[in-house]
């Protein structure tokens, strides 16, 4: 990702990178695939993620947006007035925490480049937006989610087991 001028506008340089060993040695050619330039009137992009589709997860203030490695914009999700505060992509799901420590589960559609919307995970210890860092970690199965209230300087652990979206 990158930010150009005085009006900051932001883009993606995608790249083909092959691995070859040879005599005990890596090594690794990369070859640029495609440059494109993000809308000027969108904020830019503060997390990104690469799923193994080949497809570029990025948020950009209120929403969600899926690219293709050539620039395509495949899909856009609305998020209210919500800041997010981490984005996580892996092989099944996209996870997006926000500054409330509320998540939401997006999963890959089978075959495609197209998430769909599972649910919304609640913060349901009310701590207020501005008291707590969220950090959010899963695999395919859990997601882990540790809440820590700045103030007070203590943290809550929080474990869930994915609900199947089908």
């Amino acid at each position: 990702m990158y930010q150009r001028g005085a009006h900051r506008t932001a883009g993606f340089v995608t790249f083909d990178i092959e691995l070859e060993k040879t005599e005990g040695k890596i090594n690794v050619e990369a070859r640029a695939a495609a440059s494109f330039k993000l809308s000027p009137h969108m904020q830019s992009p503060e997390w990104m993620g690469v799923s193994d589709k080949s497809v570029i997860v990025c948020s950009s203030g209120p929403s969600l947006l899926v690219y293709t490695m050539t620039g395509l914009q495949r899909q856009r999700f609305q998020h209210y007035s919500e800041e997010n505060m981490q984005l996580l992509v892996n092989p099944i799901y996209v996870i997006v925490t926000f500054i409330d420590g509320c998540l939401e589960v997006y999963k890959w559609k089978e075959r495609s480049y197209y998430l769909k919307k599972c649910y919304r995970l609640q913060n349901e210890r009310h701590l207020g937006q501005q008291s707590i860092v969220p950090k959010t970690l899963c695999d395919d199965v859990s997601i882990i989610q540790v809440l820590t209230k700045r103030a007070q300087c203590c943290c809550f652990l929080l474990a869930y087991i994915m609900k199947l979206c089908s």
